[in-house]
């Protein structure tokens, strides 16, 4: 269960990233922030939560890194470039069948290929099940993905994810639009692992994404107790 937040200030961050861990959340994607603002929110996070945070900038240090594929060809070899100097794990970003034809003709380190499909925005795929079925049939094999529709294409997109053995995201950085009830990080989330856990695929605890994603660590380790949620409300 990945979240991705709109963006905010630090603290709000990681107050937002501590409450939907103890929904759900195993995964932040760090939204568009300043250069010291997004440091501080790594920290934050990394101090108050057990959440993998993914971000843009390979150089911040996060646990993933997007590699936005439909960039241009100079930015995506930059970050590409950038991705394997620092031997970061990268999470493909497709929006597009176009954006998987430029997956397909890039070489990939060991371990499966991450990727996020983005479905519902302007000038890319719709947010339906046809589209995501499109999309898995271009996907590389033993690829780890998960979906997320914009707006009102959330829901469909959420439940043709978790039908199809996908990994599913939420958050107000894709549901901006007001005519949604459910219109904060910890609503959507809760949402959303709601549907998950109706589906019977429960979400993964942050030790267990963490494994899955980045391989199992060198040594023990304690999951932090996360609090529990005491008021979300679920429309």
């Amino acid at each position: 269960m990945t979240l991705a937040p709109a963006p905010a200030a630090p603290d709000v961050l990681a107050t937002t990233g501590r409450t939907c861990q103890a929904v759900g959340a195993t995964v932040l994607v760090l939204p568009p922030l300043e250069p010291a603002a997004a440091r501080e929110a790594l920290a934050a996070l990394r101090e108050e939560t057990d959440l993998l945070v993914q971000a843009a900038d390979p150089a911040l240090g996060a646990d993933l890194v997007t590699v936005p594929l439909g960039a241009t060809d100079a930015l995506l070899d930059e970050v590409l470039a950038e991705v394997a100097r620092r031997g970061a794990t990268p999470v493909y970003e497709a929006g597009s069948l176009a954006d998987l034809d430029v997956l397909a003709g890039l070489a990939h380190g060991p371990g499966p290929v991450r990727v996020a499909l983005l479905l519902g925005a302007r000038g890319g795929l719709p947010g339906t099940l046809a589209s995501v079925a499109a999309c898995l049939e271009r996907l590389p094999a033993g690829a780890l993905w998960s979906a997320a529709g914009r707006g009102a294409a959330a829901i469909p997109v959420l439940l043709a994810a978790l039908s199809a053995g996908g990994h599913v995201r939420a958050g107000t950085a894709d549901t901006p639009e007001p005519g949604d009830p459910a219109r904060a990080d910890l609503q959507l989330v809760a949402r959303a692992a709601g549907l998950a856990r109706i589906a019977q695929r429960p979400p993964l605890p942050p030790f267990a994404a963490r494994d899955l994603l980045l391989g199992p660590p060198a040594g023990p380790v304690a999951p932090r107790t996360a609090p529990d949620p005491t008021s979300v409300e679920i429309r």
